[in-house]
């Protein structure tokens, strides 16, 4: 028996020892972690040397956070804006531009490969190069301030954000291509980038009567308030001689299953989910509606819930050869303009349109030869290049884009016909930093012209002055279609349907 009690006593203390350890361990692990993530944090007091600055900036927060960045030059406030920015939300910004870039495989591995191989077929790192080519200097001058304030505002921190720990990865630095992709990520969130509601439409027009699909498809109803023009006629159902629900055979079940979700992307917030009923809104009223003479602006932006809140207020504050700028409003991390605000002459918001911003182009294969299609010129080969997606602890993944000269070709529709993606996004001039220009914009007519040469996801512009005037205009690029409405896939190959360049700027004043 003693002996028996001594084996049990020493088992005892060894479980004890070895629970001792466990503790002292794992409280070592938290604390060690507590510390990284306290060293994670940004920089609220005291000063710091930034190379590149041209004078003293001043960053300064309220009892809410926001921050007032006030600098001498336009570009020492981009500056210090991308600082704080990168130390505020860099992983949103890098899962911003790993979207539009499809590169988000990269850090979590095959969980997110359905979604790169979708926005890799736009190649957006590719096109970014033409993007920053065509950008007006002053425009570049002030992205490259921001780009080397990011950098230097990640590289500040005590320990890289915490998301990167968690994840065992380290952030990669931005650049300037980084920021058109956060720019093409709204396009991604805000339009139709696989002409889906076109494919909808096509089935409808197939499966039932046309005056049947028009009812289903039509987007006009009794709300509806036009500022010139009149309203469409609201649809009416067809009559029974045109469909008769009674007289109608049985419904088949489709041999074509439905695409599966992205849920990947859908977790991350970075695309909206089908059923996803956001509403923006805004309003403005004229001076002459007002008891003070001044006008009235209201804007509200909904998109989808994500945190952090994909927007970032800030107030802007320097001074040039014109006089003295502030602009107070939100700004979007990965870019240096205001989004959305007020400079003390004009304030401006943004809706989304929801409008048609893409199209699905149907290709004619070259007779006898199906690496070729015909384009108005005659028949032309496809563009191939191949795309290496890097995957998180795995070989890399290789993707063979087709490209026209109208854009990708994406899988084949639901019978089995090719077809490319024509879309805004992809011109020279759909994406843009023309933007920044409204931040000093004096007149409703200057801020007008602004709106509608920036290169944005289309946007409801509604504008006011100090004046007490008021507008709404289209901000973004509006395509011209020519032959055709947009409504339908169809040929682009003999040249009579087409897109002609951009409407010229228009806006409505009452």
């Amino acid at each position: 028996m003693p002996a028996r009690h001594g084996w049990l006593t020493r088992t005892l203390k060894g479980l004890g020892w070895l629970v001792v350890a466990l503790t002292v361990l794992a409280l070592g692990a938290a604390a060690y972690a507590w510390v990284q993530l306290g060293r994670s944090l940004p920089q609220l007091d005291g000063s710091r040397d930034v190379a590149g600055l041209s004078a003293q900036v001043t960053i300064t927060r309220d009892a809410l956070g926001v921050p007032t960045v006030t600098g001498t030059t336009r570009a020492d406030v981009a500056r210090a804006l991308g600082f704080i920015h990168a130390q505020d939300r860099f992983f949103q910004m890098d899962l911003s531009r790993r979207r539009a870039a499809g590169e988000l495989s990269g850090l979590f591995g095959r969980s997110a490969l359905a979604t790169d191989r979708s926005a890799r077929l736009h190649r957006f790192r590719h096109r970014a190069a033409a993007v920053l080519a065509a950008t007006a200097p002053e425009d570049l001058r002030q992205l490259t301030a921001y780009v080397d304030g990011v950098n230097a505002g990640l590289q500040a921190l005590g320990a890289v954000p915490f998301e990167y720990q968690l994840l065992r990865q380290d952030p990669q630095p931005w650049t300037l291509e980084d920021s058109v992709l956060v720019v093409a990520s709204m396009f991604f969130s805000l339009q139709d980038s696989t002409t889906g509601v076109e494919a909808r439409t096509a089935l409808l027009n197939e499966a039932f009567p046309a005056a049947l699909a028009d009812f289903l498809n039509s987007t006009t109803s009794e709300w509806d308030t036009p500022m010139e023009g009149g309203a469409l006629p609201a649809p009416q159902p067809p009559a029974a001689d045109v469909f008769d629900l009674r007289a109608a055979p049985p419904a088949r079940a489709s041999a074509r299953q439905a695409e599966a979700p992205d849920t990947f992307a859908l977790a991350l917030g970075i695309i909206p989910p089908d059923d996803d009923a956001r509403g923006s809104n805004n309003w403005v009223v004229a001076g002459s509606r007002t008891a003070d003479g001044r006008a009235l602006l209201s804007n509200d932006m909904h998109l989808a819930l994500s945190v952090p809140n994909i927007w970032y207020r800030a107030s802007l504050a320097w001074a040039d050869d014109r006089g003295a700028h502030q602009v107070t409003g939100v700004t979007l991390p990965g870019v240096p303009s205001t989004i959305v605000g007020s400079n003390g002459h004009i304030a401006w918001g943004f809706t989304n349109t929801t409008a048609d911003w893409s199209d699905r182009v149907l290709l004619e294969p070259a007779p006898g030869d199906p690496s070729k299609y015909l384009t108005p010129d005659g028949p032309r080969a496809f563009e191939v290049t191949r795309e290496r997606i890097q995957v998180r602890d795995e070989d890399d993944q290789w993707l063979d884009v087709r490209e026209t000269i109208w854009g990708p070709v994406a899988a084949p529709d639901h019978a089995g016909r090719q077809f490319a993606l024509a879309w805004v996004a992809h011109q020279p001039e759909g994406m843009n930093f023309r933007l920044s220009a409204m931040e000093s914009a004096t007149t409703i007519e200057d801020a007008m012209a602004v709106a509608n040469r920036a290169g944005v996801p289309g946007q409801n512009c509604v504008i006011a002055d100090r004046q007490g005037q008021i507008a709404w205009t289209i901000a973004g690029r509006i395509p011209r279609r020519v032959g055709f409405d947009g409504r339908l896939p169809v040929s682009w190959a003999d040249g009579t349907r087409r897109w002609a360049g951009w409407p010229a700027p228009c806006w409505a004043m009452p």
